[in-house]
């Protein structure tokens, strides 16, 4: 019954790493979405085109960010 009772509280802690890894990666998506906004709101009032490819530099650092919590999550 031991050996049971301690795979149970094993993957509980499995289970709370990937709750704590998923909420870490909705926050930074939470953080991303509103800098994107902004810096295109910032864009287009200020009329500066120029500054739409300073803008592909967050959405790369967003994408390699989830998938390195994926790539952590399949772990």
């Amino acid at each position: 019954m031991k050996r049971k009772e301690r795979l149970v509280d094993e993957l509980n802690l499995v289970q709370i790493q990937i709750q704590r890894t998923a909420n870490n990666s909705f926050i930074i998506k939470g953080w991303y979405i509103t800098f994107v906004t902004t810096f295109l709101a910032y864009i287009i009032t200020q009329n500066k085109e120029a500054l739409i490819g300073w803008g592909i530099i967050p959405i790369l650092f967003s994408a390699l960010y989830d998938t390195y919590f994926l790539y952590l999550e399949k772990l």
